[in-house]
């Protein structure tokens, strides 16, 4: 976690999801904070950004339900209600199924997995590290299958 309390911030302007991986099952989003939001152009970006932790949206295809998974950094600094209330709406906005996102039934869970960077390579046990047993392993290897095109 050094690296991550070297350049932590407690407030945020606002709050942007970058999408790591999408299959057919599940989608993977950082969850981050993001102070002087508009100091950015198309050569430079001077945004301050924070990793804050990750959304999950999963799709059980079997049973035609969506579940979505917070996972927030662990830091008793951060005003997790601001974090948990974007990323609903967000989810709320992103949802492409017909019926309406369940806003109170988002599982929210702590975690203390922070990475500065991730290889192709990485990105698999990352996110293993991340939803532990919550993600079926067949979905996981849907993401490797993604990503390298063949099964491990």
């Amino acid at each position: 976690m050094d690296d991550y309390e070297q350049f932590k911030m407690n407030s945020f302007e606002t709050y942007s999801f970058t999408r790591l991986v999408r299959t057919p099952s599940v989608e993977f989003f950082f969850i981050r904070g993001v102070n002087e939001a508009g100091n950015f152009n198309e050569y430079w970006d001077g945004r301050l950004i924070e990793v804050l932790g990750y959304l999950v949206i999963y799709s059980d295809l079997q049973r035609d339900e969506q579940i979505n998974y917070i996972y927030l950094i662990e830091d008793e600094g951060k005003n997790y209600q601001d974090i948990v209330r974007y990323t609903k709406k967000f989810v709320s906005e992103m949802n492409t199924r017909f019926d309406l996102v369940d806003m109170e039934n988002f599982i929210i869970r702590k975690t203390n997995i922070y990475q500065k960077g991730l290889l192709k390579e990485e990105i698999v046990d990352f996110i293993k590290k991340i939803v532990k047993e919550d993600i079926p392993e067949v979905v996981l290897d849907e993401i490797t299958k993604g990503i390298f095109g063949k099964s491990f």
